[in-house]
């Protein structure tokens, strides 16, 4: 099984077979490929795995919006490059227009791309030299350029100029927020700010030019991951921390208030556990630690959190205490969707 890096924000499917992208398919319920972002060439939902025609690269990494996606190709060192189909409305597939497109078009790129991240309706992209490129919707100033307004868009992807001069090495896209690593370890964020999700230490409509994390100042983060509207990072000492909207428990507090700035996870459940891997979908959160072990907490209507059984019983839909995931063995890969995960063992 090629190691392939997926992260997909609403419902979408990819399989691998021969070192390729071969299969894609969408839960009908969602309407998954209203908008063509399946790649198939026309937008009718397919709830079982479709061949990919005429796919003649090989992806390394694949981010799914809110009915776009996005494809990258790094298995030749001189690409780097994109591939996009889907919704564009807000020009999210950077082709330099605004029409919904149901194939892989190649996006025209000033320079080569190692990692790709797609919002609601915008996208992030992380250069091979650490810069950072967005394109899509500016809303709520998830691009981190200014100025922005309701009717904000850029449909081409363009250097985020307030931060060029600094090196990233990860990026992440929540539902209209935006978050990167530095190459020293800090977190910058950007975008809608209601719930909390920039970890910034207040409300605020909109943020529209990147801002330091000034709590983790001094750790050294090395994945930031975001859910609708939470956050959460990976440090180097194996740490998980989580901020924003706490309505399903995805800060892991005991009552439903956001927390404005970064909380350490500290559950009994966690304690001496060294976390070395995380991700998040629309509200909850899955994390690995040392041993392959599958962590989970949050938001647990559709049963996105892989067990049965929640702490308070199940008249609450809702875990704010990680639990070990029952059932995994050999951990390969995971990604999380909106409301749901894929797990790659060995098995």
């Amino acid at each position: 099984m090629l190691d392939i890096k997926i992260t997909a924000y609403t419902v979408l499917g990819f399989a691998t077979a021969n070192c390729s992208i071969d299969f894609v398919w969408s839960q009908r319920q969602q309407g998954a490929n209203s908008y063509g972002q399946l790649g198939l060439g026309h937008t009718d939902d397919k709830i079982t795995p479709q061949k990919m025609p005429n796919l003649n690269f090989k992806p390394k990494w694949i981010g799914g919006g809110g009915g776009h996606s996005v494809f990258l190709d790094v298995y030749v060192a001189e690409t780097g490059e994109l591939y996009a189909c889907g919704w564009n409305n807000n020009g999210q597939l950077g082709l330099e227009h605004q029409d919904n497109v149901t194939r892989l078009q190649k996006l025209s790129l000033p320079i080569r791309m190692q990692k790709v991240a797609c919002g609601w309706n915008h996208t992030i992209a992380l250069s091979v030299e650490g810069k950072l490129y967005s394109w899509g919707s500016n809303a709520f100033g998830q691009l981190g350029h200014s100025p922005c307004s309701r009717g904000s868009i850029i449909n081409t992807p363009t250097l985020i100029e307030d931060i060029s001069d600094r090196e990233f090495i990860d990026t992440c896209a929540g539902l209209r927020h935006t978050h990167a690593v530095e190459a020293c370890g800090q977190t910058w964020s950007w975008g809608a700010c209601k719930k909390g999700q920039l970890g910034i230490g207040e409300r605020m409509d909109i943020v529209e030019k990147p801002v330091l994390i000034s709590t983790l100042r001094g750790i050294r983060v090395k994945k930031v991951v975001a859910g609708s509207y939470h956050s959460a990072c990976l440090t180097e000492c194996g740490e998980v921390f989580c901020w924003g909207s706490n309505r399903y428990g995805q800060c892991t507090l005991a009552d439903k208030t956001e927390s404005l700035i970064p909380v350490k996870i500290s559950s009994e459940s966690c304690v001496n556990k060294c976390f070395i891997d995380i991700h998040s979908g629309w509200s909850h959160v899955v994390a690995v630690v040392e041993g392959g072990i599958v962590y989970s907490w949050g938001r647990c209507d559709y049963g996105q959190l892989g067990y049965t059984e929640l702490s308070d019983g199940d008249s609450k839909r809702y875990q704010q205490e990680p639990a070990c995931v029952p059932n995994l063995h050999d951990l390969r890969q995971i990604a999380c969707g909106s409301e749901h995960n894929i797990v790659i063992s060995g098995l």
